[in-house]
């Protein structure tokens, strides 16, 4: 995917609005995840909170829902496999790049 041409990174400001309008907050996981289609996790770089906060949204999240972990220095499968569903785990931290594997 390449750069946005100059000027044109921003949103007007009636997008932006409607934008912030849809984001929700919740203090309890159990009804966070319950619709979601992509549920990213930014924890802190710590194995065992990540992996408990995987194995709840394991349990929680809808079947079809993808997992996500924003680690930087973790490993991925780690983490995807206390969710119970390695298979729809990825990680979106910002420096891994594209094409990214799970490992």
């Amino acid at each position: 995917m390449g750069s946005l041409p100059r000027g044109q990174g921003k949103l007007e400001d009636s997008l932006s609005r409607q934008a912030l309008q849809r984001l929700t907050q919740n203090s309890s996981l159990d009804a966070a995840v319950a619709d979601v289609h992509l549920a990213i996790e930014a924890a802190v770089e710590k194995l065992e909170i990540k992996q408990s906060i995987f194995a709840r949204l394991g349990e929680l999240a809808p079947p079809h829902a993808i997992l996500t972990t924003n680690s930087s220095t973790l490993s991925s499968s780690h983490i995807a496999e206390a969710s119970g569903r390695a298979d729809q785990v990825t990680n979106m931290h910002f420096s891994t790049g594209t094409g990214h594997e799970v490992r």
